[in-house]
C-alpha cells in the first residue's frame, strides 16, 4: 500500500490575519444592523420618511402627504405635518404642475385654504381655462431649507413644470438652526444630511426615539408655538448666524441644481416681512459692550425714549449716539425708524426698520444677509427667474406693515392675493409659447378670487380669532408694537362680525354652494363651508360636510376629528367615538382627538376608558388645561374627588381664566365644607363670567355659610337679575332677609 503524502500547511501571514479580523470586525456589526433593520421592518416598526405616499382614492392612483414626514426634523410630539395634498400620479393632458416650496408663510398659515398658492391657482385657471393648473403646496410649518431640500429632490420625480421657492424665515430658529432648540446647533450640511440618511432607516429611527426618550425632559414633548423660543435668544453677533447663512446658501444651491437637472423652470423670490408694524421680538446688547457701559447706556436709552414721547424728531440724535455705542440693540433701531417715519424720511426709516429686523434676538424673519443669498443664488442661474417680492410688496412707501401681514411674516388676505398676483405675472411669461388667454384679459380681483374659494367674513373672523390668540402670548406680548396690532385685529374682527350679522345667511350659503358647484372635490371649500355652518348653529349640516371631506382626503385625521367633535356636540356619543377612533388610527398622538374621545366615552359613562384617553393626551401635551378639566369630571364620577381637585388646580394653573375649572373646584370645596376656599373660586367665576347665574348663586351660598349675610344677599340679587326664575336664589334671599330682620330686632332690643 502506497504511503499517503500530505503537503506542508502554509501558515497565514500576520498581515492576512489582521485583514481577516478587520473584515470580520466590520461585517459582523453590519450584518447585525442589517438583521435588526429587516426585523424592525417586518415587525412594522417605524414610519416612512418620504414627503409623499402612494394611495388610491375613489379609484384614482394619487400621491398624498406623509403626516410623519416631520418626525425626521422634530421630536414626535413637536412635529408639524403637511397640509392635505391629493396629487394624481400621472399628470393629466394640458396640465401645468407648479410646486410651492417654503415654510408657514408659503403654506398660508394660519389658514392654508387662503394661502397665496390657492389664490394663484384660481387666477391662472380663470385666465387660461384651456390649461389645467395644479398648484401643489409642498410648504410646511416650522421647517427650513434642511427639510425643503429633500422635499424638492422628491418633487423632481413628479412631473413638475415650475417650482416656486419662497423660503428663508425659519433658518435661524428651525431644525439645525442657531437657536439650539431643535436638533444640533448649526452643524454643517454634511452632518445634517448624514443624520437624515440615518433616520430613513428603522434602526436610525429606533436610536432617535431612544435619544428622544432620554432627553424628553430637556426637549419637552409638545409644540407650544413661538413661545418655546423665549429663552433661546440668538445674539446679533453670535457666530452661529454666519454658519446658518453658509448652510442656507448650500441648501438653496442644491435645490436649484436639483431643479435644473430635471429641466423645470424656477421662480426664486426674496422673502418679505412686516417691517413697519412688527417690533423685534427680543433685543440683546452686543457682547462688546461691558457691564458698566450697559448700565449707562440703559439710562440714556430710557431718557431718549421719554424724549421721543413728546418730541420724536428730537430723539433721533440721542438714538444715533446710542447706536454708535451699541449698534446691535434691535429695539433701538425700531424706535428710531418710527421717528424717521414721522419726519417722512422714508429711506432712513426703512434702513432702521431693516436693522431692527436683522438684529432681532428671536429672528423669526428672513434677514438681509439671507435675502442677499437668495438674490445671489438666483442671479445668472439657468431656468431661474428672480422675483424681488420684498421690494414689490413694499410699494411706494417702501415699507410693508399690517396692511399685508397678520404678524411678522404671515400674510393676511390682502397680502396673499397681492403675492399671488405678482407670481401670476411672472408665471404667465414662462408658460409654453402656444398658451393663449381664453379667459378674461384682466386678472380676477381679490373679491372674485374669494368668491371662487368660498371665503366669507365668517371664515375671516375665525382666521383673525386664531391670530389674536397667538398675539396674546409670548413672545408677541414682549413686542413694542403688540398692543396696536392687537387693537387693529380686534377692530377687524368687529367689522367681520358686524358684516355677518347684517347680511342674510342665505347670501353666504349661496357663495359656498356656487364655489362647490365649480369645484366639488375641493376639500378646502368644504372646510370653509363647514366652518360657516357650525358658526350658524347648523351642526348636523357642518358634520355632513366633514364627512364628505373624509372621502376626499381619507389619509388626513382632521376630517374624522371634526366629524367626531360635531357628533359630540349633538350628544351622539357612540357615533362620535367611532369617528375619533378613526382619526387616532391615522395619527395616534393627536391630543385634541384623544380629549374628544375621552369626552365621548364619559358621555357613555365609560369613565375608566375616558381617563385612559385623557391620560394619553396629557402624555403628549402636559400643559393642556381642557384635558385636566375633563379628567377631573370623570374622576368625580368615580368618586375620586381628591385627584379631581388636583387636576382642576392644574387646569387653573395653566389657564387662570378657565372659569369652568374654577366653578367645578368651588363645588368640590363646598362639598367638603371648605367654604372660604370655595368662595374664592366662585368669586373668580363671577369675575371672569359675570353673566353666569350659577357662579353668583354658588358664591352667595358660600358667603351665607360664612355668615357674610349682606354680601350673600347681593349675590342672590345678581342671580335673580340674570335668571328671574331661579327659585333656589329667591328662597335663599327670603331666608337671608328674614334672618337680617331678626338680627335687626335683636339689636334694637
Amino acid at each position: 500500500m502506497k504511503e499517503i503524502q500530505t503537503g506542508a500547511i502554509t501558515p497565514i501571514s500576520r498581515g492576512r490575519r489582521c485583514l481577516f479580523r478587520g473584515v470580520a470586525a466590520i461585517l459582523l456589526p453590519v450584518s447585525l444592523i442589517l438583521v435588526l433593520e429587516v426585523g424592525l421592518r417586518l415587525a412594522g416598526y417605524g414610519h416612512p420618511t418620504s414627503f409623499f405616499l402612494s394611495k388610491q382614492i375613489k379609484g384614482r392612483d394619487v400621491f398624498v402627504e406623509n403626516g410623519a414626514f416631520g418626525f425626521q426634523f422634530f421630536p414626535v410630539g413637536m412635529a408639524r405635518s403637511p397640509a392635505p395634498i391629493v396629487m394624481p400620479k400621472q399628470k393629466g393632458t394640458n396640465t401645468y404642475r407648479i410646486f410651492v416650496f417654503g415654510e408657514s408663510a408659503a403654506l398660508g398659515d394660519p389658514k392654508p385654504a387662503y394661502g397665496f398658492g390657492r389664490y394663484l391657482q384660481t387666477l391662472l385657471n380663470e385666465r387660461y381655462p384651456a390649461m389645467h393648473f395644479e398648484v401643489i403646496c409642498a410648504a410646511m410649518t416650522a421647517i427650513n431649507s434642511h427639510a425643503i431640500l429633500p422635499i424638492a429632490r422628491e418633487c423632481a420625480r413628479h412631473q413638475g413644470d415650475l417650482w416656486l421657492i419662497y423660503a428663508g424665515n425659519n433658518e435661524m430658529i428651525g431644525p439645525f438652526g442657531a437657536s439650539g432648540l431643535v436638533g444640533e446647533r448649526t452643524p454643517g450640511t454634511g452632518f445634517v444630511r448624514a443624520t437624515l440618511s440615518l433616520k430613513r432607516t428603522r434602526v436610525g429611527q429606533l436610536l432617535d426615539s431612544t435619544a428622544e426618550w432620554i432627553n424628553r425632559k430637556r426637549m419637552g414633548k409638545e409644540w407650544l408655538g413661538l413661545k418655546m423660543f423665549v429663552g433661546h435668544q440668538i445674539a446679533p453677533d453670535d457666530p452661529a448666524r454666519e454658519r446658518v447663512a453658509v448652510n442656507f446658501r448650500e441648501n438653496i444651491q442644491d435645490i436649484l441644481e436639483t431643479g435644473q437637472r430635471v429641466g423645470v423652470k424656477i421662480i426664486m423670490s426674496s422673502v418679505a416681512g412686516n417691517l413697519k408694524d412688527c417690533a423685534p421680538h427680543a433685543s440683546m446688547h452686543s457682547t462688546k459692550v461691558g457691564e458698566s457701559a450697559k448700565l449707562e447706556w440703559e439710562k440714556q436709552y430710557t431718557d431718549a425714549i421719554q424724549l421721543g414721547v413728546t418730541n420724536c424728531a428730537g430723539a433721533i440724535e440721542p438714538f444715533k449716539t446710542l447706536a454708535s455705542i451699541d449698534p446691535e440693540y434691535a429695539e433701538l433701531h425700531f424706535r428710531a425708524a418710527r421717528c424717521y417715519a414721522e419726519r417722512n424720511a422714508v429711506g432712513e426709516a426703512r434702513h432702521s426698520y431693516e436693522l431692527a429686523r436683522d438684529y432681532d434676538a428671536l429672528p423669526f424673519r428672513t434677514t438681509s444677509p439671507l435675502n442677499e443669498i437668495i438674490r445671489g443664488s438666483a442671479a445668472g442661474t439657468r431656468n431661474v427667474v428672480f422675483t424681488d417680492l420684498e421690494k414689490a410688496l413694499a410699494g411706494r412707501n417702501e415699507i410693508a406693515g399690517n396692511e399685508l401681514f397678520f404678524d411678522h411674516v404671515h400674510f393676511n388676505f390682502d397680502g396673499n392675493y397681492k403675492v399671488a398676483r405678482l407670481f401670476a405675472d411672472e408665471i404667465s411669461k414662462l408658460l409654453p409659447v402656444n398658451t393663449t388667454i381664453t379667459g378674461p384679459n384682466d386678472w380676477l380681483t381679490r373679491e372674485q378670487c374669494e368668491l371662487r374659494l368660498g371665503l366669507t367674513d365668517w371664515n375671516r373672523y375665525l382666521a383673525a380669532e386664531m391670530m389674536l390668540t397667538r398675539l396674546s402670548d409670548a413672545p408677541y406680548t414682549n413686542q413694542l408694537s403688540n398692543p396696536e396690532t392687537r387693537k387693529q385685529l380686534l377692530a377687524k374682527m368687529a367689522e367681520f362680525r358686524k358684516n355677518t350679522r347684517e347680511t342674510d345667511r342665505s347670501v353666504y350659503r349661496d357663495i359656498y354652494e356656487q364655489a362647490l358647484s365649480k369645484n366639488p372635490n375641493d376639500y378646502f371649500i368644504r372646510q370653509n363651508y363647514a366652518e360657516f355652518l357650525e358658526l350658524s348653529g347648523k351642526i348636523a349640516e357642518a358634520e355632513n360636510q366633514w364627512t364628505a371631506i373624509q372621502e376626499l382626503i381619507p389619509q388626513h385625521p382632521v376630517a374624522f376629528f371634526q366629524a367626531g367633535r360635531l357628533l359630540l356636540k349633538q350628544e351622539k356619543f357612540p357615533a362620535a367615538e367611532g369617528e375619533l377612533q378613526k382619526a387616532l388610527a391615522i395619527r395616534n398622538d393627536f391630543p385634541d382627538a384623544l380629549i374628544e374621545l375621552g369626552r365621548s366615552l364619559a358621555g357613555q359613562e365609560k369613565h375608566q376608558e375616558a381617563i385612559a384617553a385623557f391620560s394619553k393626551a396629557l402624555s403628549y401635551t402636559a400643559e393642556n388645561a381642557p384635558a385636566h378639566f375633563y379628567m377631573a369630571n370623570s374622576l368625580i364620577a368615580l368618586h375620586k374627588k381628591k385627584s379631581a381637585s388636583e387636576h382642576l388646580r392644574e387646569a387653573i394653573g395653566i389657564r387662570p381664566g378657565y372659569w369652568e375649572a374654577h366653578y367645578l373646584l368651588g363645588v368640590q370645596l363646598a362639598e367638603r365644607e371648605q367654604f372660604a376656599e370655595a368662595a374664592q373660586e366662585f368669586s373668580e367665576v363671577a369675575r371672569i363670567q359675570p353673566d353666569f347665574a350659577g357662579g353668583h348663586f354658588n358664591l352667595g351660598v358660600a358667603l351665607a355659610k360664612l355668615n357674610r349675610i349682606q354680601e350673600a344677599a347681593l349675590e342672590f340679587q345678581k342671580t335673580l337679575r340674570l335668571d328671574p326664575r331661579h327659585k333656589a336664589a329667591r328662597d335663599y334671599l327670603m331666608k337671608l332677609q328674614a334672618l337680617q330682620e331678626i338680627q335687626n330686632q335683636v339689636q334694637r332690643k
